[in-house]
């Protein structure tokens, strides 16, 4: 996964000289320990943001800055540490399984499947399409999307 990581620039207090440079910490959070673990990355850069990659999806991460300024003092921003969570996988498998159809009356079908493989990723709709066919002539009866 990638994130793109964007903060205010700390202010410039009298003798403490303008910022040179940010470093940023990232350190992958796991559940029941401790943030303070071995980071998985430091990132320089000489502006207030910087985009991060390689990170895994599903996960969550501490980040924390600091900054140097032109005293060649690394000093911490006032901004608190920053949980970020990435998102899981994309769906590895798009379309419903083991469809099934119910006729209750001339008019009227019902569908049942098996929703997709979404890797902990919020399923928010399905599209469904139905179509008669007649005499080798395909014809569009009914198309819309269905939110869950």
């Amino acid at each position: 996964g990638v994130a793109v990581v964007r903060w205010d620039a700390p202010p410039n207090p009298s003798g403490e000289g303008t910022v040179v440079r940010y470093k940023l910490t990232v350190i992958q959070h796991k559940e029941g320990s401790p943030y303070d673990t071995d980071p998985i990355t430091t990132e320089y850069t000489t502006t207030p943001s910087l985009t991060l990659t390689h990170l895994s999806p599903g996960a969550s991460y501490v980040l924390h800055i600091t900054y140097l300024n032109t005293r060649n003092i690394w000093s911490p921003t006032t901004l608190p540490a920053v949980i970020y969570h990435t998102l899981a996988s994309p769906p590895t498998r798009l379309l419903p399984t083991d469809i099934e159809t119910d006729y209750a009356d001339p008019t009227t079908i019902s569908l049942h499947w098996k929703p997709a493989q979404c890797n902990g990723s919020p399923l928010t709709a399905y599209h469904v399409k139905f179509t008669s066919a007649f005499e080798d002539v395909i014809s569009p009866c009914f198309s819309g999307v269905l939110h869950v």
